[in-house]
């Protein structure tokens, strides 16, 4: 995108629509002063929590997305914000629990990088996936939301997150 063009990062968090009924959905603006640490001049950012139910292999579940996008002001800011993600191995986000295991899921935009961490406390197992899309670097986790003792597979909370991604991704578009 052209300097001036980039969407409004809170026009490409999801929404309701991308949810089912009965979904909690919180999204904001992140003010300047959170993103001023990137380094980034001119970093724009929003954030986003859904809490929503969904029919699973295993039975009914609630499932708890947090996502959080970042548009650059062009793509090579893009990808230094990408390479300081990765270089963490988490992305940006602040909030992983437990060693970062590395997955392999398809392709939702020009580089990504995927993981897995078993949780010490709380929902037990989060997926998440950092990806950017030309001038657009956005992440995504999903968990279950404890629901008494019982662990969740790994493959439905996989699953979960490849659904939300795949609408995240529509809604960065070309990025």
């Amino acid at each position: 995108l052209a300097a001036g063009s980039a969407p409004a990062p809170l026009r490409l968090v999801l929404r309701a629509a991308d949810f089912p009924a009965g979904t909690e959905l919180t999204a904001r603006a992140m003010p300047a002063y959170a993103t001023s640490a990137l380094g980034v001049r001119g970093l724009k950012a929003a954030s986003y929590t859904a809490s929503t139910p969904a029919r699973t292999s295993g039975g009914e579940r609630e499932w708890y997305l947090q996502g959080n996008v970042y548009v650059a002001p062009d793509q090579s800011s893009a990808r230094r914000l990408f390479q300081l993600g990765q270089s963490t191995q988490i992305g940006l986000s602040s909030d992983v629990t437990g060693t970062p295991v590395p997955i392999t899921l398809r392709a939702f935009g020009d580089e990504q990088i995927a993981f897995w961490t078993k949780a010490t406390t709380g929902r037990g197992i989060n997926v998440s996936l950092f990806v950017r899309k030309g001038s657009v670097i956005w992440q995504l986790t999903a968990a279950p939301i404890a629901t008494g003792y019982r662990s969740v597979p790994r493959a439905p909370v996989v699953a979960q997150l490849q659904r939300y991604a795949a609408k995240q991704r529509a809604r960065v578009g070309a990025g």
